[in-house]
């Protein structure tokens, strides 16, 4: 269940590992994870800056499980979430294994790591018709160049999807 919720947020939250690992219980609020609506995170990222993150339905249940089968003296809001086995917090070694494993299995390329689930967010961000400026925010770069760059791949991603379907392409 953890790993499950750690690749959510990664993926779901487009979080860098560090953010991942540092979230705290108290960070994570799941009752607005109603009618459809998502969750919240509170993110501290780079430079320390706190940014909100919609936790939506797929992470928001992976969160829950976890936070459902984890030991209940470790539920305390400035607990980390995503703790291991010994009850420590899990550190970026532990989440690049978990990222490669997880791959592995469901038959992705070895090289995988967490930074590419980052960027398949953005990407997907980007394709499904969210601005520039709004995925900015979401990802909480300090700089809209940043962020420029995850449209190269969505603009080749249109360019294949528009040639391959397009009757007249």
């Amino acid at each position: 269940a953890r790993d499950r919720a750690l690749l959510a947020l990664l993926y779901g939250g487009g979080l860098r590992v560090s953010e991942a690992i540092n979230l705290k219980v108290g960070d994570i609020n799941l009752n607005l994870a109603t009618d459809g609506r998502p969750g919240i995170m509170r993110v501290c990222g780079k430079g320390n800056k706190e940014r909100l993150v919609p936790l939506g339905g797929i992470a928001a249940q992976r969160v829950s499980a976890w936070i459902a089968v984890r030991d209940k003296k470790y539920l305390a809001p400035e607990s980390n979430l995503l703790l291991s086995k010994n009850a420590r917090a899990l550190d970026r070694h532990f989440a690049y294994r978990a990222v490669k494993k997880y791959a592995i299995q469901i038959g992705l390329e070895q090289n995988m790591h967490p930074h590419i689930l980052r960027h398949s967010c953005a990407t997907h961000l980007l394709l499904g018709g969210g601005d520039l400026r709004s995925v900015q925010e979401f990802l909480g770069h300090a700089d809209l160049r940043t962020t420029e760059h995850y449209t190269h791949v969505a603009v080749e991603e249109l360019q294949s999807l528009h040639k391959m379907h397009h009757p007249r392409s």
